[in-house]
């Protein structure tokens, strides 16, 4: 009797196709889950720590209070950033509502020789940055 090994026969590939059907639909549930930050909010949280570690190096003085930075820029205005809702704003002497970042779940700020911010966006990413502020102590 002749065999023929050479092959598939119609179950394997039946079952074959089977499970590549299968393992596409779990991937497909998987991929949602997987989805990295944006690369445009990850630009606006860059942007945003370049724009302040400026504004903390120009400035005359700089203190932490309750989670909000405040800052004495060299004509005196007093300069607050702090946490409100979902944005990180800046008042200038306690008035105006300037939106610095947007889709902010966290932000935390503590000083020690240096001031560092810890940034958690709504899409829970991570974002860390040191400043060293120029002003002596």
């Amino acid at each position: 009797m002749y065999r023929n090994n050479k092959g598939f026969t119609m179950i394997e590939l039946l079952l074959t196709i089977q499970l590549t059907m299968l393992f596409m639909m779990l991937l497909m549930m998987i991929i949602p889950y997987m989805k990295p930050p944006s690369s445009y909010q990850t630009f606006q949280v860059y942007q945003f720590m370049g724009t302040l570690e400026k504004e903390i190096q120009t400035s005359s003085d700089t203190y932490i209070i309750n989670n909000t930075l405040y800052l004495t820029t060299l004509n005196g205005d007093l300069v607050s950033i702090t946490h409100y809702q979902n944005f990180i704003r800046r008042q200038v002497n306690g008035q105006g509502h300037e939106i610095l970042l947007r889709d902010v779940k966290d932000f935390t700020v503590t000083e020690d020789e240096e001031i560092d911010i810890i940034i958690k966006t709504t899409e829970e990413a991570l974002f860390y940055d040191t400043i060293v502020p120029f002003t002596s102590r």
